[in-house]
């Protein structure tokens, strides 16, 4: 019958292009590297030919690739994209002797805090033995973590109020999301599909949250210029 036809043909629309090994695709709202690499091409494109295909159009006047796709990344994308500085930062600060030696001294106690932390699942939606962002950014702000802070350093000697100095410093929620995100071992957990919630790039393993504590530290301090990592 007619409906029948017609139920047949919505059903056959509604698949997902399938995968290349012949399964059908899960359709989500996320690209991976590939799907967002395709769709800045398109953006390019269409942002240098923006009537490309309109009634009247000249196909003369088209900007082709690859020239409008590298002078978009040139001028509009590569300028604001943030850098990842995670190799650098393990490979300097994670490296000093002074960083290790406090690691080491402190290492039974955060690791008896991470263990409790991460064990207990009870008020986060996590259900790994690993931190998760949302069970980090809960204890930023159960524990006071985040916010700014103002306090004065007078003079030992005199005690005058004119010299005393002003320091401040502070840490915020957008900070503790992108500490959290370069803590992350890209390397061994990125692949070329996305990972399923709460495994590798959604949670920090011991070592990998240990790096996230130092980022965190060194961002809060960084307006004091006495203190070093």
């Amino acid at each position: 019958s007619a409906g029948t036809k017609m139920d047949a043909k919505a059903a056959e629309l509604a698949k997902v292009k399938g995968n290349n090994d012949g399964t059908e695709a899960e359709k989500d709202q996320e690209l991976v590297l590939y799907e967002f690499v395709g769709l800045i091409v398109r953006i390019a494109f269409q942002r240098a030919n923006p009537k490309h295909g309109n009634y009247g159009s000249n196909p003369r006047h088209v900007i082709h690739l690859p020239m409008c796709l590298e002078a978009m990344l040139e001028t509009e994308v590569l300028p604001r994209a943030r850098k990842d500085n995670s190799a650098e930062f393990r490979e300097k600060v994670m490296a000093e002797l002074s960083v290790m030696k406090v690691f080491e001294e402190y290492g039974p106690k955060l690791k008896a805090w991470y263990a409790k932390c991460t064990t207990d699942d009870t008020e986060y939606f996590d259900r790994s033995d690993e931190m998760g962002m949302e069970q980090w950014l809960r204890v930023c702000d159960q524990l006071d973590l985040v916010g700014i802070w103002r306090c004065y350093r007078e003079s030992d000697i005199t005690g005058d109020p004119a010299c005393k100095a002003l320091y401040q410093w502070g840490f915020s929620m957008a900070q503790a999301k992108l500490n959290f995100a370069d803590s992350q071992d890209k390397m061994n957990e990125l692949g070329a599909a996305k990972a399923a919630a709460g495994e590798g790039i959604a949670s920090l393993s011991y070592n990998e949250w240990c790096e996230n504590l130092a980022r965190c530290g060194v961002d809060k301090f960084r307006a004091v210029k006495e203190m070093t990592p």
